[in-house]
Formats: C-alpha cells, structure tokens, sequence
C-alpha cells in the first residue's frame, strides 16, 4: 500500500513561483515495486517547476517500509540535516506510533533508519543491493566449496555496509576458533569469486579484530 498526497513546494530557481504537487509520503518495498525502483533510481517525488523547468525534490517526508529485508526508513528533506536531533527524535515518536500497525501481528521489531534527502536514500538502497547480490553468489557457491552459511544480524550488517550472511568451514573440517574458521572460509570463497567486495571488507573487518563482533548478533 502507497500513500500520496498534495504539498505546497517551490523551486530554488530565482522568480520562481509556489506550487501545489502530488508526491508519495508512504512506500511500501514489497508490495509497490515499481515505487521501490523509482526511489532506487533517485525519481520518486522529483517534480519538474512548472516556472522554469527544473526539476528538484519537494521538502516532503517520505517513509518507505519494507519487511522483505527488514526496513523502515524516514527519508526528510537534505535541509532537515542542519537539525538532525530534532528530525531524530520525531522519527523515534512516529515509529513508535507506528510499529504496532505495521507489519504482522507483532508489529515492526526492528529500529529505523533516518536518511536525509532521497539521494542518500537511493545510494543506501542500491548498496544494499548491491550486497545482496553478493550473498546470493556466495549462496551459490557455499555448497560446491563445502562451506556451511549462516546469517548476521541484518541491522549490523547494514550499518557496517557488509553483506548479511557470511560463510563458515564445516565442523569436520574447521580449525581454529569461529574467527578463524569463518576467515579460512571467507578466503576460499573469494578465491573462487575475487569479485566480491563485500566479503572482502568482512576479511578486513575480522582481521582487525580479535573475535567476531558480537554486535552482529550471529545466528
């Protein structure tokens, strides 16, 4: 289900007149697919000035939920930024409001996100599946290399901009702690497929740590 509305919004060209336009204030991923693609390709709510002919993006706040891969996000105008305390904790208020309404019985279980302008939403959303991509290639290849795969918790792992299931020895074969084994596995998949930008910065990540970061809730 999407929601459109109608706001009052003017141009930054000089002279340029106020007027009444029609964009999307709520974006459902799963459901509204086509919406989903305009916001990934930076389109969703850009306006052309009836003026002078430019096209800008109305100070509109659009939310965009999507369970598919765990999201709720509150996309404000890039000027709210200059207040991002304030923008936060109206952010925290509404979800509040509406994470029992949305979603299955138990409601939104995961935190939001804030992004500030649809340009940083659309590169969000395009590194994420870019990511994605990249854990469906190793999903692929666990098996053939016999590796065991297992997932992350998805909050973390978008933070952190990592893809969110990483790939482990199996137990007959593993040495070592977890570290290590997840380290030896990630090694033999990106020896198959060196590709995979992600899985590298993994490497990089638990290379400079002791330990696997429990933050990333493994599971």
């Amino acid at each position: 289900m999407a929601i459109k509305g109608t706001v009052t919004a003017k141009c930054s060209g000089k002279g340029c007149l106020e007027e009444d336009v029609e964009v999307w204030s709520f974006v459902r991923g799963d459901t509204d697919p086509d919406l989903r693609e305009r916001l990934i390709a930076g389109d969703l709510n850009l306006i052309t000035c009836e003026t002078c002919g430019a096209l800008y993006f109305p100070e509109a706040t659009v939310v965009y939920y999507d369970p598919g891969i765990e999201m709720l996000a509150f996309i404000f105008p890039e000027s709210y930024k200059k207040e991002e305390a304030r923008w936060r904790k109206k952010m925290l208020e509404d979800y509040g409001q509406m994470k029992t309404v949305l979603g299955d019985k138990k409601g939104v279980e995961y935190e939001p996100v804030l992004f500030f302008g649809m340009d940083a939403a659309a590169s969000a959303l395009n590194s994420e599946e870019n990511l994605e991509d990249e854990v469906h290639i190793a999903k692929i290849l666990a098996p053939g290399l016999d590796l065991d795969i297992f997932s992350v918790d998805r909050a973390y792992a978008r933070k952190e901009g990592l893809p969110r299931m990483l790939p482990h020895m199996k137990k007959k074969s593993a040495q070592g702690g977890e570290r290590e084994s997840v380290l030896a596995a990630l090694m033999i998949l990106l020896k198959e497929n060196g590709k995979l930008s992600g899985y590298r910065r993994w490497v990089s990540r638990l290379s400079n740590r002791g330990e696997l970061p429990t933050e990333a809730g493994l599971r």
